[in-house]
């Protein structure tokens, strides 16, 4: 095997594994919990205003509106868990990208002195 080609073959590894590829997306993130949660943030206001100008019995405009505030309260938190988990998601996937390109190029620097030692031995 010639060794300029080898080399060669070599530097195009460490460029693809250096370089990002247009396919290389990160993780996409929980459109449900997303979509649950901006319906719920949507629902529970309009949902009160129409309890406060439809409905004249107090007792049932108190019951509507504490489960309309818990409405309100799932659906923030459903957002919030969505937000939160994505970024965990994406920073997992980027520290483990980097991780793995990391362990590719230092694994390939070993090689690579190893057998530039032999070819200086070999020159000697």
């Amino acid at each position: 095997m010639d060794i300029h080609q080898y080399f060669k073959d070599r530097g195009d590894l460490i460029l693809r594994v250096l370089s990002e590829s247009p396919g290389d997306k990160l993780v996409a993130p929980a459109w449900r919990f997303f979509v649950a949660g901006m319906l719920c943030l949507a629902a529970a206001p309009a949902a009160q205003l129409w309890a406060a100008s439809a409905q004249t019995d107090a007792g049932f405009f108190a019951r509507i509106s504490t489960l309309l505030a818990l409405v309100l309260l799932t659906g923030t938190w459903l957002l919030t868990s969505a937000i939160a988990s994505h970024f965990f998601l994406a920073r997992t996937t980027v520290l483990s990208r980097d991780s793995v390109r990391e362990k590719v190029l230092l694994q390939l620097l070993k090689i690579d002195g190893s057998i530039a030692h032999k070819q200086l031995r070999r020159a000697d």
